[in-house]
This record gives C-alpha cells, structure tokens and sequence, in this order.
C-alpha cells in the first residue's frame, strides 16, 4: 500500500509542477567597470585626492584610509587587494591611490546599482555609493553635501585640471562648462 502511495504522490506533484513552470530569474543589469574619469572624480571629492592622507580615526568607529577615505570593511568587501595576511595590509593598500582604486572598483563589481532610478548604472551612482554606502545610496541628502558638489564640477568639466578646489574654488569653477550630453 505505502508504494501505490509514493507513486500517487509522485505523479501529482509532477501534475501540479506541469501547471505552475517555474519563472526564469530577472537579468541581473550589468554593472560597468568603473572608469579612470569616474576614479579620479571620487578620490577629488573624497579629499581632494590627497595622496598624503594616512588612515585617521574619524570617531566612534569610523576608520577611514588614503585619498578615497575607506574603511576596513569597504577595502573588504572590494575584495582585499594588496593583502598578504599582515596585520595592516589594508592600510597600506589604501594609502596607495592605485590599490585603492582595486578596492573600489571590486566594490562597485559587487555592490553597483542604480541609486538615482534613471534606469542606468553610472559614474553618478558610483559616487553615491562610495560615500552613502550600498544600502543607503538611493537618497537624495547627498546632493546637498560638499561632497556631491566637487564631483559633480569635477565631472562635469572634466578637461579643466581640478586639483586646485582651495577656498571659493568650487563657486568659482561651478556652472563654466556645460554638462556632458
């Protein structure tokens, strides 16, 4: 009798299965690599892209290093370039501006995404991402910050040498150059 049961409950289930297919998983956009354009606008809004800048408490917990002010857990999960199983692998690479940049783009391999809804995935949402973070990039709070600001001038004027955003330097460089189409 327990056999008839397994083969009655055999065929309904693959009855019911032959009723609902199973619904191919949507494409996964794909994420660009970021650019050397795109790379040089972020470290200029993170700190000028200060080549000097060493790792540096920020409080609490916040432990950012080099031009690209990154923490352990972004160098992390940008995949670790530069470790070699030492105890500050991760700050050595990250006052490197060249394994910096290994450590952000692994990070927008894995974490990129559309966080401004226009339907595509850009420098612009890159930028929100290395500063706001993955989980939280899709506000628009950011567009008010210094931050935004000297990416936006840098990456809109792109062919205007922008390492010297001194005092009144963004204001004065701001709106010269129209965006790019």
């Amino acid at each position: 009798m327990h056999l008839l049961q397994a083969v009655f409950l055999a065929l309904l289930a693959a009855s019911v299965s032959a009723q609902y297919p199973s619904r191919p998983k949507p494409a996964n956009p794909k994420i660009p690599e970021v650019d050397q354009r795109c790379m040089d606008c972020l470290c200029q809004a993170s700190s000028d892209c200060d080549e000097t800048i060493k790792c540096h408490n920020a409080g609490g917990n916040s432990y950012f290093c080099g031009p690209y002010v990154i923490s352990w857990a972004y160098w992390h999960d940008g995949g670790r370039p530069g470790d070699k199983g030492r105890a500050h692998d991760f700050e050595n690479c990250l006052t490197n501006k060249t394994c910096a940049e290994e450590a952000v783009r692994g990070y927008m391999r894995k974490y990129g995404q559309d966080c401004d809804s226009n339907g595509v995935i850009d420098c612009q949402d890159f930028a929100r991402i290395h500063k706001l973070g993955f989980g939280q990039c899709g506000g628009d709070a950011i567009l008010d910050t210094d931050y935004w600001q000297k990416f936006e001038v840098c990456y809109i004027a792109p062919f205007q040498p922008y390492d010297d955003y001194g005092e009144g330097g963004i204001q004065a460089r701001s709106g010269q150059h129209p965006p790019y189409e």
